[in-house]
């Protein structure tokens, strides 16, 4: 799955950050509905759906359908697709994985969060899980939450992945410790991340008395 690259902005309590969210690529519902499709000129979806008219319960095949949906952007569909894959394989890792990642296009941010646990649940050392899950836990303002599984996808091997870095260091900032966001920055100039000038650029707009600075 194409990485996709897209500005949102976000609103912590007391100032405002923008953030760049860096996509990549649950609730489980037990259901058998069909999810409702817009066309398929290319056919992509189609030879999914042969497959599952073959046999219902060919987890793959619908996780292959939901990959099709998203490449269209229909991530509504995307997520009906990736649910049934999940319904018929609950430890189906990469579907839990795409499901969340359909989900932040969606801003559904609490469903994100729980697809992101659901990666960890099966996949305990993930770093994409847990990267995937201090995002969603920082769109919903949940900074220490944020931290922890950052912190986690760090030590399972982070160290060098510049979004865990860039995340730790907003997250940081949401709990207005400027110290360790510029740990973060400083982790990221050792990598030459691009993502370096941003974070710096956020820890300058972010600077005011409420964040503390003991350098």
């Amino acid at each position: 799955m194409k990485k996709d690259a897209l500005v949102r902005s976000f609103r912590p309590r007391h100032f405002f950050l923008p953030i760049l969210l860096l996509f990549v690529g649950s609730n489980v519902r037990s259901t058998t509905r069909a999810p409702k499709r817009t066309p398929d000129p290319n056919g992509c979806v189609a030879e999914f759906e042969s497959q599952i008219s073959s046999d219902y319960n060919n987890a793959a095949a619908w996780f292959g359908a939901g990959a099709c949906e998203f490449t269209r952007h229909d991530y509504n569909a995307a997520v009906d697709d990736y649910v049934q894959a999940i319904r018929i394989k609950p430890d189906y890792v990469d579907a839990h994985l795409n499901a969340g990642i359909a989900y932040e296009h969606l801003e559904r941010w609490d469903m994100a969060e729980k697809a992101f646990e659901n990666v960890i649940l099966y996949q305990p050392h993930s770093v994409i899980g847990h990267e995937r899950l201090g995002l969603a836990r920082i769109h919903k303002e949940d900074y220490r939450g944020a931290v922890k599984a950052l912190r986690e996808g760090y030590k399972g091997g982070g160290q060098n992945n510049e979004q865990i870095n860039f995340l730790l260091g907003t997250a940081y900032l949401g709990l207005r410790d400027r110290d360790r966001a510029l740990e973060s920055l400083r982790a990221l100039r050792e990598i030459h991340s691009s993502l370096a000038n941003t974070l710096a650029n956020l820890i300058s707009a972010a600077s005011s008395p409420e964040i503390s600075d003991n350098k």
